[in-house]
């Protein structure tokens, strides 16, 4: 039976500092010690209360666990806009050859305006001098030699080169500087 002085312990001394200590004291006045603690089957925890507790802010484990779950989220972003990334690469190399024809379509395009640069020099040549078989043989490098030309222009398609055809002797063909060789484009539009 407890006295009128409530007992919280039966501590005469300190366990930590060995200091002398009240029955009616919780604490240790030298050390702090926490005397009067329950068992532990009789301790409950601040969450186990709603309302009570520490904001998220201050609780150290939440901040972890919510760290954690972002990181696991942004790790797995990455990893799906990764492999989103490199389905769309296998797709637009599958689909693209048969569905667009950039290659071929971008070789004709540097060969026509290599077609219309090799023109120009022709007729600021033309100008200045005769125009002559060699000209219309090979006259890109005919104007490259004379100074019309920085270099020589030259068919992206390998194997071709370009000519000049004139009206009498195309026929019913037509006529004008051509592209020509294994993978013609012929006449630039």
């Amino acid at each position: 039976m407890r006295s009128t002085i409530e007992r919280h312990h039966s501590y005469r001394s300190c366990p930590r500092c060995e200091q002398d200590v009240l029955p009616s004291q919780r604490f240790c006045r030298k050390c702090a010690y926490w005397l009067a603690r329950p068992k532990q089957d009789e301790l409950r925890t601040i969450d186990a209360q709603p309302g009570s507790g520490k904001s998220w802010l201050y609780d150290t484990w939440l901040v972890l666990r919510s760290f954690q779950a972002s990181l696991s989220i942004l790790v797995v972003g990455i990893v799906m806009g990764v492999g989103a990334m490199l389905l769309l690469v296998i797709l637009i190399r599958e689909v693209s050859p048969t569905w667009l024809p950039i290659g071929p379509m971008a070789r004709q395009r540097a060969c026509y305006a290599n077609n219309r640069l090799i023109r120009d020099a022709i007729e600021v040549y033309c100008q200045e001098h005769r125009f002559t078989r060699e000209l219309a043989s090979d006259p890109a490098h005919v104007l490259w030699k004379a100074g019309y030309l920085i270099a020589p222009p030259q068919c992206p398609a390998k194997g071709n080169r370009y000519e000049y055809f004139f009206k009498a002797t195309a026929g019913s063909g037509p006529y004008g500087l051509m592209c020509v060789g294994s993978d013609p484009h012929g006449l630039a539009e």
